[in-house]
């Protein structure tokens, strides 16, 4: 019987992984805030993470002449200390070392690496530079106005039929994101009326979805933050306004900065997240 390639072998388990309709909230509150171990809830992690594993495995067959998956694992680290040494950003980095501490069912303090850390400073090329020369923003500005109004992520407004915006009883337009990030539903209240013209417009025209086509190169991210920064101004309250307990003391490269965290709180909400921390990076 032939034996198995790494590679195949690599795809294999990664695919045993997957828990695309399982809850990665629901398995954090059983596992103490921890999501498993062994499971992948996000097609997009599947695939990147297959990736990372697959340079690794090629270039450990190519330098050790490795053929076994097992014995592989021995030479994470020193694969992990090149890509630090030839100056591969700490988010690379770190997101290799996560798709292998997944591939051999480890974390990844077990390698014996000292990762880098991840600083705001060391981030080398902002999304929107990237976009720069390949994206006409006269052509698809109401794109742009339709994402500053309500700070989706880019598969979210991909997926956003017409029905999914309405306006409440309380006269806030709604839009209903039916699968976030994690495939979580939210909620998300626009900070004008423009989405629902805009979803107006095209059930008059008898489309189903707002938006059929959205550009590769849009930054969708930088409309978001701008949706974020927005709409905490909104809600945020005077700093020496803000109790004391519920104040949000930024440390490290912002030590000092305060927000209010009850605004930070609703920002979160709207933007799919969880965490007050990932909110910062949104409003600095």
């Amino acid at each position: 019987m032939k034996k198995k390639s790494l590679i195949r072998l690599c795809v294999e388990r990664m695919l045993g992984m997957c828990a695309f309709n399982q809850s990665k909230h629901k398995d954090k509150l059983r596992n103490n805030g921890k999501p498993a171990r062994g499971k992948i809830y996000s097609g997009c992690t599947l695939s990147n993470y297959i990736a990372a594993c697959c340079r690794f495995l090629k270039w450990v067959r190519r330098e050790y002449g490795c053929a076994d998956l097992d014995i592989a694992r021995q030479y994470v680290g020193t694969y992990l200390r090149l890509r630090i040494r030839k100056g591969m950003s700490a988010w690379t980095v770190r997101a290799e070392a996560a798709a292998l501490a997944k591939l051999f069912r480890c974390a990844m303090s077990d390698f014996g690496v000292k990762l880098p850390k991840r600083r705001r400073r060391d981030v080398k090329q902002h999304r929107r530079n990237s976009c720069i020369g390949h994206y006409d923003s006269r052509k698809h500005h109401l794109l742009e106005a339709f994402c500053r109004a309500c700070g989706l992520r880019r598969h979210e407004v991909a997926q956003l039929r017409v029905s999914d915006v309405y306006r409440s009883a309380q006269g806030n337009v709604i839009i209903h994101v039916r699968q976030g990030k994690g495939g979580r539903e939210r909620f998300v209240i626009a900070l004008n009326d423009l989405p629902l013209e805009l979803a107006e417009q095209a059930a008059a025209r008898g489309d189903k979805m707002i938006f059929p086509h959205i550009p590769k190169y849009a930054p969708i991210h930088t409309w978001r933050r701008a949706y974020a920064q927005d709409l905490y101004q909104r809600l945020a309250r005077p700093v020496e306004e803000i109790p004391r307990q519920e104040q949000y003391i930024c440390r490290g490269e912002r030590a000092g900065i305060i927000y209010d965290k009850r605004a930070m709180q609703a920002v979160s909400k709207m933007l799919g997240h969880a965490r007050l921390d990932v909110v910062t990076s949104y409003l600095g």
